[in-house]
């Protein structure tokens, strides 16, 4: 299925999250690329991790999508995304699309509000050109964190740092540099 296509099944389901931010006109704080968009295609209730708990995290039960989850993940991408891009100050600003697909959170309590494991996440990526709103770039990055000591963290923090590291290899990737520094990329790429 495409993107685009899947886009509209998830608008039509109301599974459409949408977090943007602006793009300043001014150089010196004109960002490489805005997240213009943000999606998932979860339902409520699909299993994405595992609770464990116990001495030993021998106790598990399900953790499945949620509002609350929904809502994490739209604060956490947008700000990983803004933090990473915020040292391509003064490069050609991208208008960016992202889908979540993958989040697997494998998570052990411990005493005293500490936690171990791991969140993984995958995102889709799309690049749209600002001139006729033409996709000109596709990518899929992952990104995790771990814990392998339980410690005092929010999951929050760690799904940001997640996401983080998927962004920053959406930014190691060639034709999206190649993108961000030059104008005439993207009128070409939305050319072809």
């Amino acid at each position: 299925m495409s993107f685009a296509r899947l886009s509209s099944s998830l608008l039509a389901a109301g599974l459409l999250f949408v977090g943007a931010a602006h793009a300043d006109n001014d150089t010196t704080t004109r960002r490489g690329a805005t997240l213009t968009e943000l999606r998932n295609g979860f339902a409520d209730g699909e299993h994405v991790g595992s609770l464990l708990s116990g001495p030993t995290c021998q106790d598990q039960s399900d953790r499945g999508w949620s509002q609350l989850l929904a809502k994490r993940v739209e604060a956490e991408l947008p700000r990983a995304f803004e933090q990473e891009m915020n040292q391509f100050k003064g490069a050609q600003p991208l208008q960016v699309q992202a889908f979540v697909n993958k989040l697997d959170m494998q998570l052990c309590q411990a005493p005293a509000a500490a936690w171990k494991g791991s969140i993984q996440v995958q995102v889709g990526w799309q690049v749209v050109s600002p001139v006729d709103g033409h996709v000109v770039y596709r990518a899929s990055t992952e990104g995790s964190f771990t814990l392998a000591k339980a410690q005092r963290m929010s999951t929050s923090a760690a799904m940001r740092a997640a996401f983080a590291q998927s962004v920053r290899k959406l930014a190691a990737e060639p034709r999206f540099a190649s993108l961000m520094q030059d104008t005439r990329a993207i009128n070409v790429a939305s050319a072809h």
